[in-house]
């Protein structure tokens, strides 16, 4: 419930929001990717308002802060819940870092912070599976990291996950049984495809779903992976330059195409360096030709020249946008979702409480979580009633 004081101003009396809690307004805004004059126009009050409001000068009205909730579409409480994750976004790995804008990258950060807080949540009542990562003897330094190190990197970490030298069935699935969490959901925005931290030991990875394609999202999937193999060390206020960013980039790219396409193995079934050939891998392996491309390129079976002629007939087959097979199904994640269905089914929560409890809306968390979307307010089952037992027969259920 909502606690309000009254105060004396410019002749009449006003009442303030007792427990509003400032930064809480400005996650929702960045949340929303909302400037502060696009959210003073949206509530008709100043912008001046709006940042002594996030500063914590002044507390909203009841009524001001309730049109808040509506156009920023939060629960009310939101804005009064404390905010249970620090957000550490000097950590977070971006793809495409330089070419996206400051406010997409505050949007993601900003629902990554909820995602957090929905982890913590089902943490208070289920056990997850616990971090399995080898630790590697990764140089301090990234630019000292070798290609023959990345592909010792890639092929020892499935060793260590037994998953020998054949095609990954479902790399989500992989990822999250080896404890790493893993969401799933727009970026709404075309140069941000991903990005991953480890935070306090805990693995985090964010698959943009804009582009809705299944070896691109396995490869990102790969991509973020490296990144948390191999530049878990790396604060990303020091990559100074985009020389830097390029170098950390290529670095999980080449390990994501070891990952996913063992050496071993891709050449052992490559008929031949072409389209064609990397065409007929690729439902087996579900990884894209154009990746395909630059693994043979990295493998030496091809060099620069026969490279860019591969390219340029992958263009002209009207590859560059979609691909033969781009229309398979993607994998999603699933450790969320099933873990709200198992409160739900042992009865801890009910799907009110649960949104309660997080003060987030069910669009929110359904996204976050990859629910279905509609799952918090479907058609519920309803308990009918039961005929009477007449002793140890039941007559009619």
């Amino acid at each position: 419930m909502l606690s309000s004081i009254q105060s004396k101003k410019g002749g009449g009396m006003t009442t303030a929001t007792i427990g509003f809690l400032p930064e809480r307004l400005t996650q929702a805004r960045e949340a929303r990717e909302l400037s502060l004059t696009a959210l003073s126009d949206l509530l008709e009050v100043s912008k001046a308002a709006i940042s002594n409001y996030e500063k914590g000068i002044n507390k909203p009205t009841h009524n001001t802060l309730q049109d808040i909730s509506n156009k920023l579409n939060l629960p009310l409480n939101f804005f009064l819940k404390p905010n249970s994750v620090v957000n550490n976004s000097a950590r977070i790995f971006y793809r495409a870092m330089s070419s996206v804008t400051k406010s997409a990258r505050k949007r993601a950060e900003r629902r990554f912070e909820w995602l957090k807080e929905i982890i913590l949540y089902l943490k208070e009542y289920l056990d997850f599976p616990e971090v399995n990562l080898p630790v590697f003897d990764v140089p301090k330094d990234f630019r000292k990291i070798t290609d023959n190190m990345i592909e010792k990197y890639a092929e020892n970490l499935r060793d260590y996950w037994n998953l020998g030298l054949s095609p990954i069935a479902d790399v989500i699935k992989i990822i999250e049984s080896n404890g790493v969490f893993v969401s799933c959901g727009s970026l709404g925005v075309e140069t941000l495809d991903a990005f991953s931290e480890l935070d306090n030991g805990i693995p985090y990875v964010f698959l943009g779903s804009d582009k809705n394609l299944l070896a691109r999202s396995r490869f990102d999937a790969g991509h973020e992976l490296g990144h948390i193999i191999m530049h878990s060390a790396i604060d990303k206020s020091t990559l100074n330059t985009a020389s830097d960013f390029k170098i950390i980039e290529e670095q999980a790219h080449h390990f994501s195409a070891s990952f996913l396409l063992p050496s071993q193995s891709f050449v052992n079934e490559l008929w031949g360096v072409s389209l064609d050939s990397f065409r007929s891998l690729r439902s087996k392996w579900k990884i894209s030709i154009a990746a395909m491309i630059s693994r043979a390129k990295q493998l030496e079976l091809i060099n620069e020249g026969e490279a860019k002629r591969l390219w340029i007939n992958r263009n002209r087959r009207g590859w560059r946008e979609f691909e033969p097979l781009d229309d398979l199904p993607t994998e999603r994640p699933k450790m969320l979702a099933n873990a709200f269905n198992v409160l739900l089914k042992n009865s801890v929560k009910t799907k009110e409480q649960i949104l309660d409890d997080l003060s987030l809306t069910a669009n929110d968390i359904e996204e976050l979580a990859n629910l279905p979307k509609g799952f918090f307010y479907g058609e519920e089952e309803y308990k009918l009633p039961r005929i009477k037992k007449r002793g140890n027969i039941v007559l009619l259920q």
